[in-house]
């Protein structure tokens, strides 16, 4: 199986800065329920929700979203393709802990450390996940400005024109 390591990501080599189709689940985990997961781009089943029927595809047409973790926010000081690149690094990280794991081969603490990293990055990096988040901040602001209306002092310096938190 190849991947990209850590080196070639620092030094620049992963991927490609103008890469768009960007996978929500990692190719390296969609190979594992191929069985050619050598081929470069190995065939899949998948469910198609709405239908209940299974269809044949590819690691790279699924889980794919465009430009999903491009950072085209200017206020941001890295790369647009900056989380790409780390996303590319976690992985790599986590191919060799992933691999004992099936091997049924103990883990290093290092290694513990890289796959639940890797974990909890894979659940975050869902729409899904994403969305949730979206809403706890939402609903975080809401609660701070209850918080903020419901203090009198507050209210006097907002009227006042004074700084407010």
């Amino acid at each position: 199986m190849t991947h990209v390591s850590a080196i070639d990501v620092a030094k620049g080599k992963a991927g490609s800065p103008g890469a768009k189709r960007h996978h929500v689940v990692p190719r390296m985990l969609l190979r594992r329920f191929s069985p050619d997961p050598t081929a470069q781009n190995p065939a899949l089943w998948a469910l198609d929700l709405s239908t209940g029927k299974p269809f044949a595809t590819r690691i790279n047409s699924e889980a794919v979203i465009r430009h999903y973790y491009r950072i085209e926010d200017p206020k941001i000081p890295v790369a647009a393709n900056q989380a790409e690149e780390w996303l590319s690094r976690i992985e790599s990280d986590a191919v060799v802990p992933i691999r004992k794991l099936v091997e049924r081969i103990s883990l290093s603490q290092r290694e513990r450390d890289s796959m639940a990293f890797f974990l909890h990055v894979t659940q975050r990096r869902t729409p899904q996940s994403r969305a949730w988040h979206a809403y706890l901040d939402e609903q975080m602001h809401v609660e701070v400005l209850k918080v903020q209306l419901s203090n009198p002092e507050y209210i006097r310096r907002v009227y006042k024109g004074q700084p407010g938190d």
